[in-house]
């Protein structure tokens, strides 16, 4: 009604922030009680003047912190080619839905092989750059420079994995932290970042890289050969009927290494692991690991 937003992160105002006009003020109206087909506070029902002298007071105040509108801000998808984003400006950003109180970071990566130069966010009603993974099995530069994030409600910076560098820039007077590490990621994101990767029958009247041609297991072949540089997309499919126990080899050149990047865990429903051998026989391999335990 108000043309505010409500920050759930950022919402409770302490007794001694309240602007005194709020403390001294006469009180018009109390116990306001608006449902969702009221567009006027004003018009709510509430006690009002001359009839509020037995009801609440100042000392009963509770100080709401609301946000002006912003636009949601820049995603770069977790299918997201490699960008350079050069000299530009994010600002205003951060909020995605209003009709939710959902926030997201003014610029959000979901894996970051990009190259930052000379780009500002900031003023932002949430962290100015969001990184969930970075991809450092690939051999690109992961970098940021010459950049600021700075005056943004949230952090500056924060990530989720490991695999920045940021060099030549500026991170200030940002209110949480100037750049927040935090590895935890709900069921919620979990399930949206894994919405992304759908079969490529479903994407193929749809916007894709070209790079994205992802195998099914356990349908798919059991030899897998990488190139130098190259990316494969795994996606497990649903077995409704016997249990199956498939083997793949994944090879690359001599000289070269595999990199695994999980993106989304087994499902605590499922019953589905994968155990990953540091080698071609199963029976002398030493190292071992299961996704569902140790990834």
């Amino acid at each position: 009604q108000l043309g505010l937003v409500l920050n759930p992160d950022d919402w409770f105002i302490e007794r001694a922030d309240i602007p005194e006009a709020g403390t001294s003020e006469r009180i018009i109206m109390s116990n306001v009680r608006c449902t969702e087909e009221d567009h006027d506070i004003t018009e709510c029902r509430a006690e009002r003047l001359p009839h509020i002298e037995n009801s609440c007071d100042h000392n009963q105040d509770v100080g709401l912190r609301c946000y002006e509108p912003h636009w949601a801000g820049v995603r770069l998808g977790v299918l997201a080619e490699r960008t350079d984003l050069q000299y530009i400006t994010v600002e205003k950003a951060g909020l995605l839905d209003y009709t939710t109180n959902e926030f997201k970071p003014a610029v959000q990566v979901d894996l970051y092989h990009h190259s930052f130069d000379s780009v500002r966010v900031v003023d932002n009603v949430q962290d100015g750059l969001g990184v969930v993974y970075a991809d450092i099995y690939s051999g690109t530069t992961n970098i940021v420079r010459n950049s600021e994030f700075s005056n943004n409600r949230g952090s500056g910076v924060a990530f989720k994995q490991l695999g920045l560098k940021i060099t030549g820039s500026t991170i200030e007077n940002n209110k949480i932290a100037g750049i927040r590490h935090n590895p935890a990621l709900s069921l919620y994101q979990q399930r949206e970042l894994a919405g992304w990767f759908k079969p490529l029958t479903e994407v193929q009247n749809q916007y894709s890289p070209s790079s994205y041609k992802p195998l099914s297991i356990p349908q798919t072949y059991p030899n897998i050969d990488l190139e130098e540089g190259q990316t494969q997309y795994l996606i497990t499919q649903r077995v409704t009927l016997d249990p199956i126990n498939k083997q793949f080899f994944l090879r690359c050149k001599p000289g070269f290494v595999l990199g695994l990047q999980l993106l989304n865990p087994i499902h605590n429903r499922s019953t589905e692991d994968i155990l990953v051998y540091d080698g071609q026989d199963m029976h002398s391999v030493q190292v071992v690991w299961s996704v569902r335990k140790d990834l």
